[in-house]
């Protein structure tokens, strides 16, 4: 029997200057970046995300950070996923 088992390899980095394609491709790995992986996840299950955010938020402590402020955060290098989870907050997801 042959082996169909195939992994998926990703690197996930705001800098996706020093992974160039043509670096990756031989070794069968994609870069991508945070916002993109982010939201491939939001796809996949956006209620699950804001959860997320919202459990990490209530149990940063030291030092304590709303939803928001985590938000902005995030944004920095996820932007297009701080905006939807925004968004999905908004309509009370």
């Amino acid at each position: 029997m042959e082996d169909d088992t195939r992994a998926l390899v990703l690197i996930v980095t705001a800098n996706l200057k020093d992974f160039p394609p043509e670096a990756l491709d031989p070794h069968q790995i994609e870069g991508i970046s945070p916002d993109r992986f982010l939201r491939l996840l939001y796809h996949h299950a956006p209620g699950a995300m804001v959860d997320i955010v919202v459990r990490q938020a209530a149990e940063l402590r030291n030092p304590p950070l709303s939803v928001e402020r985590l938000l902005v955060g995030i944004a920095r290098d996820a932007p297009t996923i701080a905006d939807a989870i925004r968004v999905r907050m908004a309509a009370g997801y």
